[in-house]
């Protein structure tokens, strides 16, 4: 039998199927691990504090050595088991301030229109531990910010905006959530655009409790994505008993 009027008719079958998805959101608050939510910074200079749960990136602060404490993130979820393969998966943050200038706060110097780029990561470290931001881990820190990535993204650079910014993840972050199975699921925040000796950074530094910071999955709904394989199976059965002479 040649198979190919039959791939052309799944293939069609399955364009004109209505769309049925399901999607899941996860907090940064679900499950909180160190009494804060799972969500926080890591600098290679500067000291944090283990409940504190800003997630600023960047460059800021005093100068030492003619460079400004350098800040990765990271956020983290928890994720449920799922039935069904993630198709699609957003990252949403809470924008907060962001700057370009000498001095913090100076609105003369913050540049907005900016175009800044961001990148994000894959983590390795313990959930617990990664959660726990108290003083400085430069291998934590090394890890939020190498590694396999997750896309990068150019965004304007706006002062204390309270929209949110949407990143779409690619698919290295589609295959890693899927493997991941049930658990916590952390991702790192950089800004590798920043430089090193003025106050460039985005997300902070504030935070408030409304904010949203927060990973939407979306899957096919349990069961759905068989149905096409299941009638596009039945038509090539019957394709391949017409062909050897049974019954239709």
């Amino acid at each position: 039998m040649n198979m190919v009027p039959a791939v052309i008719f799944f293939s069609l079958f399955a364009s004109i199927l209505p769309s049925h998805s399901a999607t899941i959101r996860l907090s940064t608050t679900d499950s909180v691990i160190s009494g804060k939510r799972n969500q926080g910074w890591w600098s290679d200079t500067f000291e944090n504090v283990a409940r504190n749960p800003k997630y600023l990136i960047g460059t800021f602060g005093i100068i030492v050595q003619d460079n400004r404490a350098t800040y990765r993130s990271h956020v983290s979820f928890d994720l449920p088991d799922l039935d069904e393969q993630v198709i699609s998966a957003t990252l949403r943050l809470t924008r907060f301030g962001s700057a370009g200038g000498e001095l913090p706060g100076d609105r003369n110097n913050i540049n907005s229109g900016v175009v800044q780029t961001i990148e994000l990561f894959d983590v390795s470290t313990n959930a617990v531990v990664l959660n726990t931001t108290d003083g400085i881990n430069l291998r934590i820190f090394e890890d939020v910010g190498t590694g396999g990535s997750y896309g990068h993204f150019d965004r304007l650079q706006i002062w204390n905006a309270s929209g949110v910014e949407e990143f779409a993840l690619n698919r290295a972050a589609l295959d890693a959530i899927n493997a991941a199975g049930p658990g916590a699921f952390s991702i790192g925040l950089t800004l590798p655009s920043a430089t090193p000796n003025v106050n460039h950074f985005l997300f902070g530094p504030s935070f408030w409790d409304d904010s949203v910071q927060e990973l939407v999955l979306v899957t096919p709904e349990p069961g759905y994505s068989a149905l096409g394989t299941v009638v596009g199976l039945l038509f090539v059965s019957r394709r391949r008993r017409h062909f050897s002479g049974g019954k239709d």
